[in-house]
């Protein structure tokens, strides 16, 4: 009798990923059941050696012998579609009845891949690429549809790809993609201009945080790694109230940089030092009345240091001067959402950001020691140091205000925006013209917007959305010749009345659903890009603005997963008319700095291609994930003055920095408590630039995580770029040494990076 005498076990259940207790999970055996508490613990009478089955809606069942004090690690059952929301759009939606083509990387990804910036993780992501040049990447391409800089008088901040934070607009300011905390990221591809505006002509990319919860939890981690890397990450929930929740969260992070200035004897002139925190607030009084606060703060401390005249791939640098490539923000944002008439919401938010940036560099990326040894250059005899420095200080105020009026199948909505840039810059400017200079944009939008959603049937449904945005501009520009003394123009222009359109984007789409695990769709939408002003001087009135840009896109996709597997494909075909182009011109091949910058709209090109990913799970323990994207581009040839006399030809070929193939390829493992995980990279070569012809070179990138689990504290052991591959991510073609002569010039991204990763879980 005393073997099936019933003894009591006690332990606590645990989310695998982000180490935050679990409750209501269902806990039994064939005779006796119990739930976990908020705190994830539970009590439970069963005999000795019993098997203990733990399962939760949307965590993958597990099956356990029964011991004391046990701990137990669900994992998140991610190929259930229809349990995946879209958090980003108008109105919430699952991930199986979209008809975007969209990649979400959960929560659960981040913490295997052990990545802790957007950066690091974006080539996961078919189509999606970016751009070298900053320390972080801040500019993104969607399909080939994207910003490459925003160097001092390249023209406005508009933006091709939209970037969001918790509802606070970021785009072009993408060095804030710390990952800690961060419980989804969702990739738009295609024009979503109809719901997001005039950012989005070519997709957008949100990132948002854990919202507070009703459970008090305290999570912390701790990173080391080669390269001097140290982090520390905290986040705090607390129930402060029964109706008031708070969550704090920081992240910190430091590395060297990989790279050995060899003029100063240092190995931190390129250092990512790296502040980050966000408050969050939830107040719900009433059961139909919330409000979402966030606060967020960052202070990104980096310096730049990253070419070489040599090229060379041991990651040496010999430049002078160090570079900075700071940021600091401080932003937030308030969401007001209250239900009525069971069926009618209405939405408030509003958002604001202040942003400072620092991006300045050693512009001939050596010293007067090299210049002499390597090209004879001695500024005894030639009368002048073959020195250059240039130097952008960037201020941007951003505030938005939105209101959504929503029932179960439409959606009525205004937006009003106020952006406001400053620059003060120095250095070699307008091709050597001008030594200071300072310009102010304010941009000014306001529109309407409306989606509804009409079922034909329990099968086939309708979506529509337009939005009707106007669009008001200014800028005022001076600028200093403090060497010859020379006078130049003032820039004083306003958007006149026959720039000023207003601009219309619209989506239609057809979804069919024959069974509860296969969506079909099909769309078409038009985005658009808001024109601006070049910023050049000497560009009269009527040379001086460009206008807006418009695609018109046609897609069809699949989004099918049933109990191993979930599927996704979609094919797309966009035409892009008065497409906007950036060419910059070196003035001076004895001035490696002096460039012009100049945009102006090309004509025609087309953006077309597929994306697909699977994830298959033929076990609990085995994962495999894919994603394949093929693009094709086109750019109309078109013609720009490269100087007073040169008249050059471009276009007539792909568009920069738009690789034909992208892909990733990742596999998973659970062995009781341990995790083996690895990821593959693919990136095939793409023009760095409109301006000249040269392309970079394809590359494979592999990293890989091990994990262990015990108790509450998970330990990782990661490696970055496991092969150690020099890979390009931004090329230069242009008159950099004293001799004058072109060539092609590359920076490279990281190399190897190791390191271990500790989380620990408080109650």
């Amino acid at each position: 009798m005393s073997s099936y005498a019933l003894s009591q076990v006690s332990g606590t259940v645990l989310d695998k990923n982000t180490m935050e207790p679990i409750s209501e999970v269902n806990i039994s055996t064939l005779s006796n059941g119990t739930i976990s508490k908020d705190d994830g613990t539970f009590f439970i009478d069963v005999t000795k050696g019993s098997e203990l089955t733990f399962s939760h809606i949307g965590y993958v069942e597990i099956k356990l012998i029964a011991k004391n004090e046990m701990f137990v690690y669900l994992t998140k059952d991610i190929l259930k579609l229809n349990e995946i929301i879209v958090e980003s759009g108008l109105v919430a939606n699952s991930y199986s009845n979209s008809i975007n083509s969209l990649t979400i990387l959960q929560q659960s990804d981040i913490r295997t891949s052990a990545i802790d910036h957007f950066d690091g993780i974006a080539d996961r992501i078919s189509n999606l690429n970016w751009t070298g040049g900053t320390s972080r990447a801040r500019y993104f391409q969607i399909r080939g549809i994207g910003e490459r800089s925003q160097y001092f008088g390249e023209g406005p901040p508009n933006f091709s790809i939209g970037y969001t934070l918790d509802d606070i607009d970021l785009s072009g300011l993408g060095m804030i993609g710390q990952l800690f905390d961060v419980s989804q990221i969702e990739v738009y591809k295609g024009p979503q201009s109809s719901v997001f505006g005039s950012n989005a002509l070519g997709g957008l990319i949100s990132l948002r945080s854990a919202d507070p919860s009703t459970k008090n939890t305290y999570n912390y981690s701790l990173t080391i790694g080669n390269d001097q890397k140290k982090g520390f990450n905290g986040v705090i929930n607390n129930k402060i109230h029964e109706n008031l929740h708070l969550r704090i969260s920081s992240s910190y992070s430091y590395a060297n940089g990989f790279r050995k200035n060899q003029f100063l004897n240092i190995d931190n002139s390129n250092e990512k030092d790296e502040l980050f925190m966000r408050t969050k607030i939830l107040f719900s009084p009433f059961q139909n009345f919330s409000i979402l606060a966030t606060i967020l703060f960052a202070d990104l401390k980096n310096g730049y240091d990253a070419w070489a005249p040599d090229n060379n791939e041991k990651l040496i640098t010999y430049s002078d001067s160090e570079g900075k490539d700071s940021q600091e923000t401080n932003a937030g944002s308030i969401r007001i959402n209250y239900n009525f008439y069971k069926t009618f919401s209405l939405k408030a938010i509003s958002s604001y950001s202040l942003t400072k940036q620092v991006h300045s560099y050693d512009g001939d990326w050596a010293n007067d020691d090299y210049w002499l040894n390597e090209y004879g250059w001695n500024p005894i005899e030639e009368e002048y140091f073959w020195s250059f420095f240039d130097s952008n200080n960037r201020q941007r105020y951003n505030f938005s205000q939105e209101l959504r009026l929503s029932n179960q199948k439409s959606t009525f909505g205004l937006y009003y925006n106020k952006l406001t840039e400053t620059d003060e810059a120095t250095g070699y400017l307008y091709g050597g013209r001008a030594d200071y200079a300072d310009g102010k944009f304010n941009f000014q939008k306001l529109a309407a917007y409306f989606q509804s959603f009409f079922d034909f049937n329990n099968s086939i449904k309708i979506e529509f959305s337009a939005r009707l945005e106007d669009y008001f501009y200014d800028y005022l520009g001076t600028s200093i010749d403090n060497y010859y003394l020379e006078t130049i123009p003032t820039v004083n222009y306003a958007q006149s009345d026959n720039d000023r359109k207003p601009l219309l984007g619209f989506k239609i789409g057809f979804s069919y659903k024959p069974n509860n695990f296969t969506n079909i769709f099909i769309s078409q939408a038009r985005g658009y890009k808001a024109g601006g002003a070049n910023q050049q001087p000497y560009l009269n009135n009527e040379n001086r603005p460009f206008g807006p840009e418009f695609i018109d896109n046609f897609e069809f996709g699949l989004k099918t997963g049933k109990d191993i597997y979930a599927f996704s494909f979609s094919g797309f075909y966009g035409l892009r008319t008065d497409q906007q182009v950036s060419i910059s011109s070196q003035q001076d091949p004895k001035d490696p700095n002096s460039f012009y910058f100049y945009t102006s709209n090309s004509g025609k090109g087309f953006s077309r291609g597929f994306e697909s990913e699977l994830r298959y799970k033929p076990s609990k323990s085995f994962t495999a994930t894919t994603s394949l994207g093929f693009l094709d581009t086109y750019v109309e040839e078109f013609s720009y003055q490269a100087d007073s006399i040169k008249i050059l030809y471009g276009g007539n070929r792909e568009s920069a920095m738009a690789p034909n193939l992208t892909g990733s390829f990742g596999a998973q493992y659970n062995y009781g408590n341990t995790t083996f995980a690895s990821n593959t990279n693919y990136k095939s070569s793409y023009f760095y630039s409109d301006s000249h012809d040269y392309k970079s070179d394809p590359y494979f990138l592999t990293n890989f995580t091990i994990g262990q689990l015990f108790g509450r504290i998970n330990l990782k052991f990661w490696v970055k770029n496991v092969f150690d591959k020099r890979y390009p991510i931004r090329g230069f073609y242009f008159a950099l040494t004293p001799d004058g002569s072109e060539k092609l010039f590359k920076s490279y991204g990281d190399p190897r990076h190791f390191g271990f990763t500790l989380d620990y879980s408080m109650r």
